[in-house]
């Protein structure tokens, strides 16, 4: 008994033991089939939590730790139970004892207990993952990167100017960057490369920040922009409850952050601190801000330290370049012709990314050359009629044009449109016109030219107008614009006819006029039909450069509200019907025309305010009592032209003057002076001395009067010595003295009636450009003079001095002409110095030259020096031809714009200068320039149309003419072809 009772004890622990072990190798197949169950289902549990993980992270989302480690465990036992299934099946066929028994226990039940732990981890997984139920159990919110990557289309001629802003982003100096240009030009293309260049180079900043302000700025949404990219939680930013609660936040969370604020597309200045931007002058992470907009007026808003770059329009080159994106080459290679069609079409959009890109793509399928034609036709003709050219270029130039502040300036750009393609429009004249026309009304004369040139400003401010090169006197409209603005005034029911040529008009027709505003024909090969035209609601009216002889009498019949009328430059016009129906007439232009008589009849024209007949050679005279007769008349001009010039007649005399001095409204009066009575009377009355603009003085003498004449105190020199010609503008002078011998000159010199008498004790507050030729027998002032008397001569406003073959050794009254420009000198066998060496370096004269761009000299024996060595802040070029004694050069190679000035000249004289040191010579050597150095077209294009005829008997061999874009030098030893050379491009002295 004793013995059988432990037995006993242990059996049921046998008992136990082994069945259990018995089972898991009995019920294997069950268990194998649990597994596989439970593995399917995980599968299927796995795929559903992989599939909404990765939905989310398509929505800028990422998956959290407890999924990511999920799936791998998931991955791992799925692989391990996949072997043990394998085993499994194997075990099975091998069993035995009417498979209920495997060949080996030991191995059966060993792999029985893998299949249940198996089962029971997949269980355990497959609970876990059904907790996966909400958004936040899978996934959480991706931190932003820093740079986000911006689709942008590939671009031409961005280059440079990318460069440029990129630089100025590792410049701690600059803290504000703005580009500004017109719409469509690339502002945003141009944006969009400097944020994606940030991905490969973030030159230390933090994070990059992208924001679309657009013309409605919603300071709700830029917020928002902001703090999304800063991650600012949601729970935080549903706290603050107004703009200056958010931009509190906004604020604190760029404080320890170095970042880069791109904004696209300003309309307007922006307060950033509004936005919860910290001020930059204070912030010590050398943050920058970048921003685009249409206009300069918003870079100069938004902070004075600003950093501007102008996006320009593209080169021919880049432009076709693009172009040629846009077009499929197997549509360029379709047809032999297409090439160079595709060119023509391209200069069509001239240089506008945005109109390169429109048309690219309209023409992308085109393939007869017909085709191209049609489009190179309408593109000319009717450029809103092309396809998508409306909708997709002109709307979005509109955008600048309506952001204009008034219908006053709408109109001002409007009218610019009557120009021809790429004419340079002279601003005085426009501003002229648009008086005239009434635009700018209820103003008097001076206020309405201030408020013309505020106009000018805005326009060229907002990209709707560009200057010309170097010179603010000249302005131009770029010829998409210009084909925006007529579309707009036939839109606008303001309608502008232009035509260019005979064929438009016959094309058209003159019938197409009637409800026409204003009418432009300015073209060669224009000739007028013999049919009158109907214009009710005609205002401007040009017939400029054309073939016109006459017109019919009753051409102007309808055009009785027309106030401006410009038939200028018409040089076959020889007669006009009188005008005596055009009562509302306001300003009449018959520059450089063959008319013999004025078509005023007395008292016709009350409401003329603006005549101008410089050129008029063949008109002798004008009857008596018809400039008297104008009683509005407030602008008087006749003074010669590049075209035409002007001579004696005894009514351009005293008796004009005498009309024009009994005129209560003249302001305005440029003329020309025959005769010493002229000057006299001038003299005489400070009411006209008061309203010079232009005065030309070529009182040429007889010989046996010079001598009597050069002492009289009516000669001309004396006469202005003492005049207040306040408001005199352009002074030319010529011949005022006759040719003498050599060995007279030391007398003459000391003549107290020259012209040292008009520059020593006269002021010239408002003169702009002076020209002194030919006056042998006078002087610019005496060498002999005290200094107290020469320091009495001020200049403060002249832009540009030209003389020639004057007596003069210095020219140092030019210390006070702190906006000079141009110096021009040439044929002056006295000159000695410029600026002697006594005076420039006192630190009253540190802003002596600041503006000067260009000394030009040419057959000055004596010239040995310009003045002392100083900085020349603006200066572009120094040319010297046969000034042999000239051996040193005011430059001080150690300031850096100095060392960029070029010299031209011709290599002995070069060789021969005389420096400092041998640093001097050899940073400079690259500046010089012998044969083909460009001369600067617009030296003289500011005075172009004041005194075209300075270059009247021989200021050169060859005739030169205007070109913009600049004459060429080149080394000769003919002295005459040097001088043409040298004075190229100053059309203004014919």
């Amino acid at each position: 008994m004793d013995f059988w009772g432990p037995i006993m004890e242990i059996l049921p622990t046998l008992w136990n033991c082994t069945s259990n072990r018995t089972a898991v190798i009995c019920h294997l197949q069950e268990n194998l089939t649990s597994l596989s169950q439970k593995r399917l289902e995980l599968e299927n549990i796995s795929k559903d939590v992989r599939s909404r993980v990765e939905l989310e992270e398509q929505q800028y989302r990422k998956r959290t730790n407890q999924v990511e480690g999920w799936l791998e465990s998931v991955q791992l036992k799925l692989e391990g139970v996949q072997k043990v299934l394998l085993k499994g099946e194997r075990e099975i066929q091998k069993k035995c004892l009417g498979s209920c028994c495997p060949r080996n226990c030991y191995s059966g039940y060993k792999l029985g207990k893998e299949v249940v732990k198996g089962t029971e981890a997949l269980k355990d997984l497959i609970k876990k993952g059904k907790e996966f139920k909400s958004l936040d159990d899978i996934s959480e919110k991706l931190p932003p990167a820093p740079v986000d990557e911006i689709p942008v289309d590939k671009t031409m001629g961005m280059d440079s100017i990318l460069d440029d802003v990129w630089r100025c982003l590792d410049d701690r100096r600059v803290r504000i960057i703005g580009m500004y240009g017109i719409g469509g030009v690339g502002k945003t293309t141009l944006l969009k490369k400097l944020n994606n260049k940030f991905i490969d180079n973030r030159l230390d900043f933090g994070v990059v920040i992208w924001v679309t302000v657009s013309k409605e700025v919603n300071l709700d949404g830029i917020q928002e922009v902001i703090r999304h990219k800063l991650q600012i939680p949601d729970e935080t930013w549903k706290t603050k409850t107004d703009e200056h609660s958010r931009a509190t936040e906004i604020c604190r969370s760029l404080g320890g952050k170095k970042f880069v604020l791109l904004l696209d597309d300003l309309w307007e200045r922006i307060d950033l601190r509004e936005m919860g931007i910290p001020d930059l002058s204070y912030h010590q992470n050398w943050s920058k801000i970048v921003f685009t907009t249409r206009s300069k007026d918003v870079c100069d808003s938004m902070d004075p330290a600003v950093q501007k770059f102008e996006v320009n329009w593209l080169s021919f080159e880049e432009s076709f370049d693009l172009f040629q994106q846009c077009v499929k080459e197997d549509v360029l290679n379709s047809h032999p012709e297409i090439p160079e069609l595709a060119k023509t079409v391209a200069k069509e959009c001239k240089g506008l990314p945005l109109a390169l890109i429109t048309i690219g793509r309209a023409m992308s399928n085109r393939r007869k050359p017909e085709e191209w034609r049609y489009a190179i036709n309408t593109l000319r003709s009717q450029p809103s009629e092309f396809t998508d050219m409306e909708s997709h270029v002109f709307r979005v130039l509109r955008f600048s044009y309506d952001s204009l502040r008034d219908d006053k300036h709408k109109n001002c750009f409007l009218y610019c449109s009557m120009f021809p393609e790429d004419h340079m429009i002279r601003k005085d004249e426009l501003i002229e016109l648009w008086i005239a026309e009434g635009i700018l009304h209820d103003l008097g004369l001076k206020d309405a030219r201030c408020a013309g040139e505020y106009i000018i400003g805005s326009l060229k401010n907002a990209c709707l107008l560009e200057q010309v090169g170097d010179s603010d006197d000249y302005v131009k409209m770029h010829d998409v614009l210009r084909d925006m603005a007529l579309w707009l005034a036939s839109v606008k029911d303001n309608k502008i006819v232009v035509y260019e040529n005979q064929e438009s008009i016959k094309q058209h027709g003159i019938a197409t006029w009637k409800e026409a505003v204003r009418v432009s024909l300015w073209g060669g090969n224009i000739e007028l039909f013999s049919e009158t035209p109907f214009c009710p609601r005609l205002l401007t009216f040009f017939v400029r450069q054309t073939s016109v002889t006459t017109f019919p009498s009753s051409w102007f019949q309808s055009m009785q509200g027309m106030k401006v009328l410009d038939l200028s430059k018409n040089l076959l016009l020889t007669r006009l019907p009188a005008m005596l129906e055009m009562i509302n007439l306001q300003y009449l232009n018959l520059s450089d025309t063959s008319i013999q008589e004025l078509p005023i009849v007395a008292g016709s024209l009350t409401k003329l305010r603006f005549l101008l007949l410089d050129g008029t050679t063949y008109l002798k005279a004008i009857s008596e009592g018809v400039i008297s007769s104008l009683s509005s008349l407030q602008v008087f001009s006749r003074v010669p032209t590049k075209n035409s010039l002007l001579f004696f007649h005894s009514f351009w005399n005293t008796t004009l003057l005498q009309e024009l001095e009994g005129l209560e409204d003249i302001e305005e009066i440029s003329v020309t002076f025959f005769t010493v009575d002229a000057v006299f009377k001038l003299k005489s009355s400070p009411k006209l001395q008061s309203r010079v603009k232009r005065l030309v003085i070529l009182c040429e003498e007889e010989e046996e009067e010079e001598e009597e004449e050069l002492h009289s105190p009516k000669t001309p020199s004396s006469v202005l010595s003492y005049s207040r010609l306040d408001n005199l503008h352009d002074l030319y002078i010529k011949k005022c003295g006759g040719e003498e011998e050599e060995e007279e000159e030391e007398e003459e010199l000391h003549s107290p009636n020259t012209p040292s008498s008009v520059l020593s004790y006269s002021r010239f507050d408002n003169l702009h450009d002076l020209y002194i030729k030919k006056c042998e027998k006078e002087e610019l002032h005496s060498p002999n003079i005290s200094s107290s008397v020469l320091s009495s001569g001020r200049f403060d406003n002249l832009h540009d001095l030209y003389i020639k073959k004057c007596l003069v050794k210095d020219l140092a009254c030019l210390r006070y002409a702190a906006m000079l420009r141009f110096v021009f000198a040439v044929d002056c066998p006295l000159l000695e110095e410029i600026i002697p060496y006594e005076f420039g370096s006192s630190s009253e004269d540190s802003n002596m030259f600041k503006n000067l761009k260009q000394l030009n000299f040419c057959n000055l024996p004596r010239l040995k020096s310009i003045c002392r060595v100083m900085h020349f802040p603006s200066l572009e070029r120094i040319w010297v031809i046969n000034c042999q004694s000239l051996t040193k050069l005011p430059l001080d190679v150690v300031n850096e714009n100095n060392s960029r000035v070029t010299v031209l000249g011709r290599q002995e004289w070069w060789d021969k200068l005389e420096w400092e040191n041998l640093s001097s010579k050899v940073s400079y050597s690259s500046m010089h320039q012998t044969q083909t150095a460009p001369i600067s077209g617009l030296a003289a294009q500011s005075c172009s149309d004041n005194f075209p005829q300075f270059i009247v008997d021989d200021w050169w061999s060859d005739g030169p003419s205007y070109t913009y874009e600049g004459t060429k030098f080149e080394e000769s030893d003919d002295p005459n072809k040097c001088i043409g050379a040298f004075w190229e491009g100053l059309s203004c002295f014919l």
